[in-house]
């Protein structure tokens, strides 16, 4: 559905909102990552809050200009967005659970992937959850140590 939304909303014209939206959440994030850890967390909040309102408007605008070209694709693509997000909240619709082992072992056999690709990115995947969860750890006691 996606590509449809994208050749009935005119996405063309939608690309450059997207981009100064992409720019303008950069530097936002840039920001509030420089910011001192002592800063006031609501302040942090606020400021993702004010880059939403700032660009509104564009999201807005494509969605009516989707709504307007509508030919059933709307109610697709919420169909669509609606799936992944019950997919997320409840798992599979066969009520079992995913078993990623099972998921990399079956890519595996059937030669879908290199195992020393997958373990290499995987084992990046965790240096780097590790490097962020460390960095989080510093930054709440430093910010602790500052408020005594």
């Amino acid at each position: 559905p996606l590509v449809r939304v994208y050749k009935s909303a005119n996405v063309y014209s939608s690309v450059t909102d997207f981009a100064l939206f992409a720019d303008d959440a950069i530097a936002t994030i840039e920001r509030s990552q420089r910011q001192d850890v002592s800063a006031d967390p609501n302040q942090t909040v606020q400021s993702f809050i004010d880059l939403c309102a700032r660009h509104e408007h564009a999201f807005y605008k494509f969605v009516h200009e989707v709504h307007i070209h509508d030919n059933g694709l709307f109610d697709q693509l919420m169909g669509w967005v609606e799936g992944i997000l019950d997919f997320l909240r409840h798992g599979p619709r066969s009520g079992l659970k995913l078993d990623i082992n099972a998921l990399l072992q079956g890519a595996l056999d059937s030669g879908r992937i290199d195992k020393r690709t997958a373990i290499r990115e995987i084992n990046a995947l965790i240096r780097w959850h590790t490097a962020r969860k460390r960095w989080h750890q510093d930054k709440t006691r430093q910010k602790m140590a500052a408020e005594g």
